[in-house]
């Protein structure tokens, strides 16, 4: 999986994460559900075990899990969105192959845990076109967060 460098473009999806982690939504470790190729040359990804908290509940995968991406278009390149919703669910969304191509978007109550670049005529991915969409939050003591809020309320 690659990190954003300068000259990389965003996604939307990036965008969203970053929004989810302010209102407690993403994973809870730097590791957790991490999407790789698996050392693969085919068109199977793998999220690693992890924990996060999507749309206020808590979820947890206990060990690794496999997806197979869709064919590769033969003429375009197309954009994945691989997602965790909050039952625990992990999922890819299959992008619109176009020659300039958009992720797919998001539903409500889903976590966007990766970006994956399936470009024309390929037959496997590989960790340099998946793209890190997770936002690593830290879980705060229901009492400090109260303690927190009143402190606020006090100095407003």
């Amino acid at each position: 999986m690659r990190d954003h460098q300068d000259g990389d473009f965003l996604f939307g999806n990036e965008v969203n994460a970053l929004s989810d982690a302010v209102d407690g939504s993403g994973v809870l470790s730097s590791t957790a559900l991490a999407v790789t190729d698996g050392g693969s040359t085919d068109m199977s990804i793998s999220i690693a075990a992890g924990k996060a908290t999507v749309a206020g509940t808590s979820v947890s995968k206990g060990s690794s899990t496999s997806k197979t991406l869709a064919a590769a278009d033969p003429d375009d390149p197309r954009y994945d969105t691989v997602v965790i919703d909050s039952t625990g669910a992990i999922s890819v969304k299959t992008g619109t192959p176009a020659p300039t191509p958009a992720a797919p978007t998001r539903a409500m109550g889903e976590l966007a845990l990766a970006c994956v670049r399936v470009d024309a005529g390929v037959s496997g991915v590989s960790d340099s076109g998946i793209y890190d969409a997770r936002a690593v939050i830290q879980v705060v003591d229901p009492k400090q967060k109260w303690i927190a809020s009143r402190l606020s309320q006090r100095i407003q």
